[in-house]
């Protein structure tokens, strides 16, 4: 049986290949809202008040979800390039 997103509801999972000092997110993930799907990112921040998540998201757009078109195969003794 295939994952079917609930409305309202999403899950945010831990960047293992952010290299140090990068401002790439610490954490990436999806959330459905209003049948809406968004992306999601975390930055883990310290404040005078303690560490914090500071979150963006991006609607994901129709195009986005349709599928990339594949390559043409080729033949094994054709060069890459």
């Amino acid at each position: 049986m295939a994952y079917e997103p609930k409305d309202l509801r999403g899950a945010l999972f831990r960047n293992t290949n952010k290299v140090e000092g990068s401002n790439a997110p610490d954490y990436s993930g999806n959330i459905l809202i209003n049948g809406v799907k968004y992306k999601l990112a975390a930055w883990l921040k310290d404040s005078a008040k303690g560490k914090f998540l500071s979150i963006a998201a991006t609607e994901v757009k129709p195009e986005q979800l349709a599928a990339k078109p594949k390559q043409a195969a080729r033949a094994d003794n054709e060069i890459p390039f």
